[in-house]
């Protein structure tokens, strides 16, 4: 047995022999000297609000990025509104941490976001997005910002062509948000194959990095299935620099927060320091299941009656009165199939629940009141 499985399977026993003390390794500060000069990487960040049930992986863009990349089908996005799934996407932490939990709530000025430390390390930094997530949200750290409604698969490619353009010697990051991924996917297998093709310059070919995910899924009707976890689980797809992780399935489960922590840790960007809340999700367990190890980190997501924890085969939710179900699944790997935990199990469950909630809340700093103009109003949600 390898590493990587010892630590699966240690993983999946569950909260069974997860003391709560061990909660405490999501919530530690990085030295500022931990910080090293910048990895050479061209990273590309694609989001889209929702991953399409019936998505054509046979259509070429998407059939190229399965081949070169390596893929996480369980990872979850923390909260069901786009902003604040966003908001943990680039700043590493929950949404009862940070506080944006509806799209008309802000992150405050100054907040530590996965950009900005991008931006201190020296990298170029662009954001094209068909939502208004810099202006609105208040994600920022991007030097180059468009935000439209307007923006397709077209447009948002040929950005992406102008801005690949700079110096290739130089590290950089792009953020392409694409409003709808269109029927079976085609639009974001536009973009996607847009994305894909071969450069020029072989050293650029190299440092190429791709993350490719969504804020929620279509799910399915399967007897049993808890829709708040079908709902919040997508894909994260991830084309790695130099060929690393080629064709890899992860066979664990992770959060879309923990995206910071892996590129911080992969790109040698400085993660926040003491005096900025720090990241609440393990890069570094990302970053094994996207290397094939199969860890089942913890995970928070958002639901109807409040956060739902899972780690491993369990999973703790609290029902309409408040009361917590704690449950126990047959496959950590699905979302239905769970049985009511045994007592003994549940108790502690439930306990772990109240501490790791009572770490998380309520923020330090308050979210802000959104300011919207008029053409983010109506049907797009915001």
């Amino acid at each position: 047995m390898n590493a990587g499985e010892r630590w699966s399977r240690r993983a999946v026993i569950g909260l069974a022999l997860f003391p709560i003390v061990s909660l405490g390794k999501c919530f530690t500060h990085v030295p500022e000297s931990a910080a090293r000069h910048p990895a050479l990487v061209h990273l590309v960040v694609v989001t889209t609000p929702v991953w399409p049930a019936d998505a054509d992986l046979s259509l070429p863009g998407f059939a190229e990025l399965v081949r070169r990349g390596a893929r996480l089908e369980q990872s979850y996005a923390p909260s069901a509104s786009r902003a604040g799934a966003t908001a943990s996407l680039w700043t590493g932490r929950y949404p009862a941490d940070h506080g944006v939990v509806t799209n008309r709530l802000a992150l405050p000025p100054d907040t530590w976001t996965l950009a900005r430390a991008a931006r201190s390390a020296g990298a170029r930094t662009a954001a094209y997005l068909a939502e208004p997530f810099v202006s609105v949200t208040g994600i920022a750290g991007f030097e180059d910002v468009h935000e439209s409604p307007d923006l397709d698969a077209r447009e948002l490619a040929e950005r992406a062509r102008v801005f690949a353009a700079g110096d290739v010697e130089e590290t950089s990051l792009l953020w392409l948000h694409l409003a709808d991924p269109g029927p079976r996917g085609a639009a974001l297998d536009e973009l996607l194959t847009a994305l894909l093709a071969e450069p020029d310059d072989p050293l650029r070919a190299s440092a190429r990095m791709l993350l490719v995910t969504a804020f929620a899924s279509e799910p399915g009707d399967a007897p049993g299935l808890r829709l708040d976890d079908a709902r919040a689980r997508v894909p994260l797809h991830a084309v790695l620099p130099s060929g690393m992780s080629v064709g890899v399935r992860g066979r664990g489960a992770a959060s879309l927060t923990g995206v910071p922590g892996l590129v911080c840790e992969l790109l040698r960007f400085r993660p926040p320091t003491d005096g900025e809340p720090p990241l609440q999700a393990d890069g570094r367990a990302l970053w094994a299941d996207l290397d094939g190890a199969g860890v089942y980190d913890l995970v928070l997501l958002e639901g109807e009656h409040g956060p739902i924890l899972r780690l491993g085969r369990t999973r703790v939710a609290p029902r309409a009165d408040k009361s917590l179900l704690a449950e126990y699944a047959r496959d950590p790997a699905r979302d239905d199939a769970f049985d009511p935990a045994p007592r003994d199990l549940a108790v502690q469950m439930k306990a772990q629940y109240r501490v790791l909630l009572e770490r998380l809340g309520p923020p330090a700093r308050p979210p802000l009141s959104a300011a919207l103009d008029a053409r983010w109003s109506g049907d797009s949600g915001w």
